[in-house]
């Protein structure tokens, strides 16, 4: 990476810089330029030369169940269930450590400590020298159990999902969840951080805006970037999953500068080259925004191990529809309107 290079990452990732840059650089004004568009159908072409010696962000949705039927997720619009049995996980988990992956996310469309098996879960991980991340809604945190986590070590981030401020936004957002039950557990989890001197793992809250929490957005950033220990509090719009959520009573008008218009250039996706998600039934997607409806499947780790499915020939496929600028006409990756600025 050059200095150019070094210079624009920086600027883009800077905790306040970085979102007025993103959002230039997802507009039309700046999509349509043809020298954009080139710039970053060769920062494509580069990533797919260092294939070789890419390693993938994996994902493994151990539980998709979830005890919550959020607004801006389909778990509010339909039963979605089940749980990924403990052979296959520990098959998956062995691969991804032989492979050299050293971090995982634990976590996908459900709720992780919904799992029985969660701590046997986080055990076995360990046993492979793997590293941990995982998302929650932090409704049934238990102390036992964090402390357990806390002693095997491993545990490098945890994502809180808190969909409101106030009560009544917080639990129209979250139904059946209670807002203050939660925010005492988030407590409680900081507290016990605090007490074991442990610097990991670390703590961000992330907040979908709807037009029901959008007005309390000001006093819910400050709330938790006043709270010690939380490092980072994520804001992000409401998507549509693809187009299986509606989401046109929650939307906040004018909120998406990540969306273009229909028509409008899409620049190739970063996720064929960088992620990999594995579901609870062992299929696996490319992409986070194909987690609803779970269409564009690449694999099966139940028959193919997980780099030959970040190698095969499914996921090239898909490579090259972008790296030939299909990625509009695809009819899966064509319905998805998040133009990344670039690829890094």
């Amino acid at each position: 990476m050059n200095w150019k290079q070094t210079l624009a990452t920086a600027l883009v990732r800077h905790e306040w810089l970085g979102r007025p840059i993103k959002g230039a650089l997802r507009s039309r004004a700046v999509t349509q330029l043809p020298i954009y568009q080139k710039w970053v159908m060769n920062a494509a072409a580069k990533r797919t030369a260092a294939l070789p010696s890419t390693k993938p962000w994996v994902l493994i949705e151990t539980m998709l169940t979830c005890n919550a039927r959020c607004k801006m997720c389909l778990h509010s619009e339909r039963d979605m269930r089940g749980e990924m049995s403990m052979e296959l996980y520990e098959k998956i988990i062995r691969e991804v450590a032989e492979w050299g992956i050293d971090t995982v996310s634990l976590s996908v469309y459900g709720e992780p400590f919904a799992d029985k098996h969660w701590l046997r879960r986080v055990e076995i991980a360990r046993q492979y020298g793997l590293n941990y991340e995982v998302v929650t809604n932090g409704s049934l945190l238990r102390p036992e159990v964090l402390e357990r986590m806390f002693e095997l070590g491993g545990w490098k981030k945890v994502i809180f999902s808190v969909n409101g401020f106030s009560t009544e936004a917080y639990e129209e957002m979250m139904p059946p969840l209670k807002r203050d039950k939660v925010y005492a557990n988030v407590d409680m989890f900081l507290e016990m951080k605090r007490a074991s001197g442990a610097e990991l793992p670390e703590a961000q809250i992330s907040c979908v805006i709807t037009n029901i929490n959008a007005h309390e957005r000001h006093d819910f950033e400050k709330y938790w970037n006043a709270k010690p220990g939380v490092s980072k509090v994520l804001i992000a719009d409401c998507g549509d999953w693809l187009g299986e959520l509606p989401t046109a009573e929650l939307t906040v008008k004018g909120s998406s500068p990540k969306h273009v218009a229909d028509g409008g250039w899409l620049a190739p996706c970063p996720s064929p080259w960088e992620q990999l998600t594995i579901l609870y039934d062992g299929r696996v997607l490319p992409c986070c925004e194909d987690e609803a409806a779970r269409s564009l499947v690449i694999g099966d780790t139940n028959f193919s191990t997980v780099q030959e499915i970040f190698y095969g020939e499914p996921m090239n496929r898909l490579r090259e529809a972008h790296l030939q600028n299909q990625r509009c006409s695809h009819e899966v990756c064509g319905k998805c309107k998040v133009n990344p600025p670039w690829l890094k």
